[in-house]
């Protein structure tokens, strides 16, 4: 055993000790072993991790019953299969689509470093649609790529014009509007405009200091039809901000709802639309935990509902932690890809809905003024619990609710950043696109646990990329290489 598990265990039983009010124990404990113990590193006590190793001896006695023939016994474990059948899961699986072409894209400048890229629909007018690839490079150029026509449309050096670099850029659905944000953290909202000779230009809308440094990674939930919503993000300051973007009239305003101070720094982040109340629902990891801690906002304030936990086999919350969030479906389901060595793992979780949780871990709450149970036990929690993630926390942490937890077949070592995209696809939702280190693009069937489509596409790894449709609705993935800087496309033929 490591000095550091040795270290970490000796936390756990003197934590214990001090909730037991066995102080003689505890000096005598300390003297043992010549330390002061300090408990800011305990996401979870012992009981909970004691408790989690019970409900899997008796998981794994149950082992023994199935037939040890049938495949998905062998895929799943007897809780997963369990939760499969209680909430009638059906595992996205993969749809190989035949005659994948690969070739490059001709940015103009090969020799850049492109940071991030993505892909969105950007309705320039009332009937052009414009499948739009947007790239940032780290010599503060910025590229809007008509996907369908595989040409620029736009190149613009420094766009900030402020000489700080690019770290983030994503357009917001069915508008013209494309969001740029800087190492700085100060994000810039601009509208793509078509001049009478044809030629592109982008205005400058809007501004707002996201996050005092650097900014990791930001998501945006579109709320309506005219593209108002939520830009949602985390940074460096260990912060996750949440800002809402009006859309009305042509004009767009950034307004900042709330932020909410993490442990630790997050490392990625998810935002989607709970299906019973229509609030947002946050999805954020962040380093040296497998806890993911699930927001909503509610009257302005932003709130930690609960922590759902990737480690039911694990029994140690710091052993990993999860590089990229992906939404699946409307099932609920919910991938992770992890930081795991030597090969990436992908953790598929159930996530309850907001009234489950509430339900399920806020009973003695009561409604509001207006007889909303939601928006009564939602003000309750916000009005008891500050702004920040305590190490002491009374924040539940939801068990029992992965579905898969599989190998990615995807090599990476500790400096990797491991990324998975969902499918393109519009009408099945079903596989993950894995970007490996070693520069190989991954179709992963989540539903027989295989890696069914490989496309070697740069020689070294993987920088950024996205997945999506073009405006004929055929699946397209694009990545961009870190040692060989290419930008590579694969679509159908």
């Amino acid at each position: 055993m490591s000095g550091l598990e040795d270290s970490h265990i000796q936390t756990l039983i003197a934590h214990y000790l001090k909730e037991k009010n066995l102080t003689k124990t505890l000096q005598a404990l300390e003297l043992e072993v010549n330390r002061k113990f300090q408990y800011d590193s305990l996401d979870e006590p012992l009981s909970s991790i004691i408790n989690d190793r019970t409900n899997f001896l008796k998981l794994k006695a149950q082992q023994n019953e199935m037939d040890p023939e049938n495949s998905e016994s062998k895929l799943y474990t007897p809780q997963q299969l369990s939760l499969i059948k209680t909430h009638q899961i059906t595992v996205p699986s993969w749809t190989i689509l035949k005659n994948r072409e690969l070739q490059s894209l001709d940015l103009q400048n090969q020799k850049s470093l492109i940071i991030d890229s993505s892909l969105v629909e950007l309705k320039l007018a009332e009937s052009h649609i414009l499948s739009a690839a947007l790239f940032v490079t780290n010599d503060k150029y910025l590229y809007i790529h008509d996907i369908d026509n595989k040409k620029n449309i736009l190149e613009l050096k420094d766009p900030l014009k402020n000489g700080v670099s690019i770290k983030l850029v994503l357009g917001i659905p069915n508008t013209d509007y494309v969001l740029l944000c800087g190492m700085n953290g100060l994000l810039i909202a601009t509208q793509l405009v078509k001049q009478d000779n044809g030629d592109y230009e982008l205005k400058k809308l809007a501004q707002a200091q996201l996050h005092q440094r650097l900014i990791s990674s930001m998501k945006y939930l579109s709320l309506d039809d005219n593209g108002s919503g939520f830009l949602c993000s985390i940074g460096w300051d260990l912060k996750v901000a949440v800002h809402k973007v009006d859309i009305s009239n042509g004009q767009l305003k950034i307004k900042k709802v709330d932020d909410y101070k993490l442990i630790t720094n997050g490392c990625c982040i998810e935002v989607l639309k709970d299906e019973e109340t229509n609030l947002p629902l946050i999805l954020v990891g962040r380093i040296e935990t497998s806890m993911i801690s699930v927001f909503t906002v509610s009257k302005n304030r932003l709130i930690e509902v609960c922590k759902v936990a990737l480690n039911d086999s694990e029994f140690s919350n710091h052993s990993f932690q999860a590089m990229s969030i992906l939404q699946l479906g409307r099932q609920g389901l919910i991938t992770f890809a992890t930081n795991h060595i030597p090969y990436m793992r992908l953790i598929t979780i159930k996530l309850p809905t907001l009234t489950e949780v509430l339900e399920s871990n806020y009973k003695d709450i009561v409604a509001d003024n207006t007889g909303d149970i939601i928006n009564g036990q939602l003000e309750t929690i916000a009005s008891t619990h500050k702004n920040e993630q305590l190490f002491q926390s009374r924040t539940p942490i939801i068990r029992n609710v992965i579905v898969s937890n599989l190998n990615g077949m995807s090599p990476q070592d500790k400096f990797s950043n491991a990324m998975i995209l969902r499918r393109g696809r519009t009408d099945q939702e079903d596989g993950v696109w894995i970007f490996g280190d070693d520069g190989v693009i991954r179709g992963f069937n989540l539903a027989t646990g295989e890696v069914v489509e490989n496309v070697k596409a740069h020689d070294g790894r993987i920088k950024s990329g996205f997945s999506g449709v073009n405006s004929k609705g055929d699946e397209v993935v694009v990545t961009c290489g870190a040692v060989d800087r290419l930008v590579q496309l694969l679509e159908n033929v």
